[in-house]
């Protein structure tokens, strides 16, 4: 383990062969993992545990947490910070022509 925080984890992973690095962390949506920089998914062991597949010889394997969640508040924040000075002109107009109409 050469670094361990609360949303990642980094490791060097020396395996004989192709095999699964089995993790006593819990297995929870959000968490994703790169081994020797490309993405590769996270399995379910045992019902609880997070499995990682690995590649024969030494890799570098980290693990973070990065919630589609959190991805989605900030689309909608970004949105909503977009779309907020078209509100305000419209409402102006609207009010300017409600003073206009009889």
């Amino acid at each position: 383990i050469e670094r361990y925080e609360p949303r990642a984890i980094q490791l060097r992973v020396q395996a004989h062969g192709r095999g699964l690095l089995v993790l006593s962390e819990l297995f929870y949506p959000g968490w994703r993992a790169e081994v020797n920089g490309r993405d590769v998914g996270i399995v379910e062991v045992n019902r609880a545990l997070r499995g990682i597949p690995v590649p024969a010889g030494e890799s570098r394997v980290v693990v973070s947490h990065a919630p589609h969640s959190v991805a989605a508040g900030a689309a909608l924040t970004l949105a909503s910070f977009c779309a907020l000075p078209f509100a305000l002109v419209c409402l102006r107009r609207s009010r300017r022509l409600s003073r206009v109409t009889p």
